[in-house]
């Protein structure tokens, strides 16, 4: 007997903060089944979802978004241009977070060495899609945490760099913001 997919409501959804709601989410797949498993818990985030179904409407759905997205799922192996290719295909400062999705698990460390948060295999598992979306998530958190402390780490590590000796403690207190103390 084939096991029902569990429903997905919002207690499970790992967001609970209403300024991410709505938040950008492309899904790069050329295979719709694959396309179709991912519905049930994006739809119970709340995510702006735009499909694509091959890495060249993926690359042009990336062009095209303003704001840009802060999330992709994508495959690795697409007809036309891989998933890897896509990623090339981006520039620095465009590269949201990628999260690869594929039946292939030959293809983790090169995914990983292409920045990838993460590498799962389908057929999707809920809970381990919940896990590495709940990582973006906190990866995200930690974007915004350095980005509100950047200027007090930079005035910090300038004040240490020029009086090696002195600490006034705003490294600390940087690090504290960070929340890695």
């Amino acid at each position: 007997a084939r096991l029902a997919r569990r429903p997905w409501t919002a207690k499970a959804c790992w967001r609970s903060d209403a300024d991410r709601k709505n938040e950008p989410v492309l899904v790069v797949d050329d295979n719709e089944p694959s396309r179709i498993s991912f519905k049930g818990i994006l739809e119970a985030c709340s995510l702006e979802v735009t499909w694509a179904d091959s890495g060249e409407a993926g690359v042009k759905a990336m062009a095209l978004a303003d704001p840009g997205f802060e999330l992709v799922l994508m495959d690795w192996q697409m007809p036309g241009i891989d998933g890897f290719e896509v990623l090339r295909r981006l520039s620095g400062s465009d590269m949201p977070i990628v999260i690869f999705v594929t039946a292939y698990d030959e293809f983790a460390l090169k995914a990983f060495e292409a920045n990838a948060l993460d590498y799962l295999l389908k057929p999707i598992n809920d809970d381990r899609l919940a896990a590495s979306l709940q990582a973006q998530a906190d990866t995200l958190g930690a974007l915004g945490r350095f980005a509100d402390a950047e200027p007090l780490c930079l005035r910090a590590l300038e004040i240490r760099e020029r009086n090696p000796g002195r600490d006034d403690g705003a490294l600390a207190v940087c690090l504290h913001a960070l929340g890695t103390l």
